[in-house]
């Protein structure tokens, strides 16, 4: 899709509106993730891999939940400022792990939809070379504005479901960091609470795992991303191509 004929889509999708079909963007993703469903797995499994050596190492700096805990005192101790350092450094560690993993993903994902029968390591760390950067941008700007609008708590949620298929607009190639976020905020508005609800259901299947069978999770998330890329295929109308 050109340029020019993805801005024309968005300008349409705005003010026409669309029809929001949850079956069918859960069907398309999981047969994106079907047909992929070893690489994906695969590829997520060495990211969770990587946060969790980043975050063991943390923990071994003195952070567990009774830290975290006791930062809602008035008062801050010179423990709770080291506590705050921690956290935040796990932040960055956790933004500068995933985001290029996302890229890498999302891209596969793309090729896939795209036509290609066989996406592999190679296809995913092409995405991290191509948009790694930038959806490391995205998802700082998507964290700052959410933590921003978290102060007055509903901006907050708004904007976190609101830029939810960002990541795919940007893997696309046809918008900035800001333009991705922008469509996705505006298309996301028309159908908002529908698409509260996949969030709401992917959250809740991410607690009952974490919880219960931490092992699925390296299924569920590769899973959720192929139905976001799905809803954007079909807002854009992505027709699949011959992809070897």
């Amino acid at each position: 899709m050109e340029k020019i004929e993805f801005e024309n889509r968005v300008s349409g999708l705005t003010n026409e509106g669309y029809h929001f079909d949850f079956n069918k963007y859960v069907k398309h993703g999981f047969n994106l993730f079907k047909s992929n469903l070893l690489a994906l797995v695969a590829f997520t499994s060495l990211q969770i891999l990587l946060v969790s050596v980043a975050t063991y190492y943390l923990v071994k700096d003195g952070l567990n939940v009774e830290d975290i805990a006791n930062l809602s005192k008035s008062e801050l101790s010179p423990d709770d400022v080291k506590v705050i350092k921690v956290v935040f450094k796990y932040l960055i560690l956790q933004l500068l792990i995933t985001s290029p993993f996302s890229a890498g993903i999302y891209y596969g994902i793309r090729l896939a939809d795209k036509g290609k029968s066989f996406i592999s390591y190679v296809d995913f760390f092409q995405g991290m070379k191509k948009y790694g950067l930038q959806m490391l941008l995205l998802n700082i700007l998507y964290y700052l504005v959410v933590m921003l609008g978290a102060i007055l708590i509903f901006p907050g949620i708004y904007f976190g479901v609101a830029f939810m298929i960002a990541p795919a607009i940007l893997v696309s190639g046809n918008a900035s960091v800001l333009r991705s976020l922008e469509v996705s905020r505006k298309l996301i508005t028309k159908h908002w609470f529908s698409f509260l609800g996949i969030m709401l259901i992917y959250f809740f299947l991410t607690l009952i795992l974490s919880t219960s069978l931490p092992l699925l999770l390296v299924f569920l998330s590769p899973f959720f991303m192929s139905v976001v890329y799905a809803i954007y295929s079909d807002l854009f109308w992505e027709e699949p191509e011959v992809i070897e």
